[in-house]
Formats: structure tokens, C-alpha cells, sequence
């Protein structure tokens, strides 16, 4: 069922995935796939971006769109280009709402002048997915942080 879910969102028309995901009749069938026992379902994939290769678990959706076009390819493409281009050696980047880890992963994979990453994900879950993706992937100056990163002080 997974290899099917792959391919319909890989090759389906995005208009149509989207009348899918809205349709009232395939509620049940989208729900027992996507999120039985009221969960979302996380699949976990070794994904090849931009010449770098890791593990990254994310639902269905995320992760097919993280390996056929990668998720904010400008923005790991410009962080990229900015590092060669100031011929720095070592250099330390911070994720704030790392969410599912995509752009952190890739830099950290892709980088060998990416000396330390420190991802801030407050969400529990995301956090320990986190967690487990830096270890699957053997990552080694890599951590995540539980809190939430903002411009003030407080609880939301």
C-alpha cells in the first residue's frame, strides 16, 4: 500500500490529489490509511538531494515531495553557495522550527564545512522524531533542542 501512495502522489496531478484529500466519500478509506488510530503515519526513506544522501522520516506526502524535489531547495542551495563563497572553514547552523529536519539533514549530509547543527523543534513528537533521525543517520555534532525559539518571552 505504501509503493501505491508513493506513486499516486509522485505521478497523480496535483489538482487531482488535492480533490482526493478533500472528497467527503474517501474520508474513511484516506483515514485508515494516512492516520489509523488517529495518528499520522511516518514513513522513513533514504532520500539524494542535491549530491547528498540520508535518511529522512516524514508522512507520506512531505516525504515523496522531499525526494523528487526536496523541500526549501533555494533556500539549501543559497546556504550552500554562501558557505563556499566566504572560503570559510567551519561554520554552525541553526534550525529554528526544524519540523520534520529536511533542511538540516541536507545541509549536515551535504556539507562537509557544517561543523555543528543545532535544530529547536518544540513539538514532542517532532522532537523525538528528531531524534531518531540524527541517529539513523549517524550524525555526529548534530543535536535537537526542545523549546521553542521566538522574539519574546513567554508561553503561547
Amino acid at each position: 500500500m505504501i509503493a501505491v501512495l508513493k506513486l499516486a502522489y509522485k505521478f497523480l496531478p496535483k489538482n487531482l490529489i488535492n480533490w482526493i484529500g478533500k472528497n467527503r466519500m474517501l474520508q474513511g478509506i484516506r483515514t485508515s490509511i494516512l492516520r489509523p488510530d488517529g495518528k499520522l503515519v511516518i514513513h522513513r526513506d533514504r532520500i539524494t538531494f542535491d549530491g547528498a544522501s540520508f535518511i529522512f522520516q516524514a508522512p507520506m506526502r512531505t516525504l515523496v515531495k522531499a525526494s523528487t524535489k526536496g523541500i526549501e531547495p533555494g533556500l539549501i542551495r543559497h546556504l550552500k553557495r554562501v558557505i563556499r563563497d566566504t572560503g570559510k572553514t567551519s561554520y554552525n547552523v541553526f534550525d529554528i522550527g526544524a519540523n520534520y529536519g529536511f533542511v538540516s539533514l541536507a545541509l549536515r549530509a551535504g556539507d562537509p564545512n557544517i561543523s555543528q547543527v543545532v535544530m529547536f523543534e518544540p513539538h514532542p513528537r517532532l522532537h523525538a522524531l528528531l531524534e531518531e533521525s540524527i541517529s539513523l543517520n549517524q550524525f555526529r555534532n548534530v543535536k535537537v533542542e526542545h523549546l521553542a525559539v521566538g522574539d519574546q518571552v513567554g508561553i503561547s
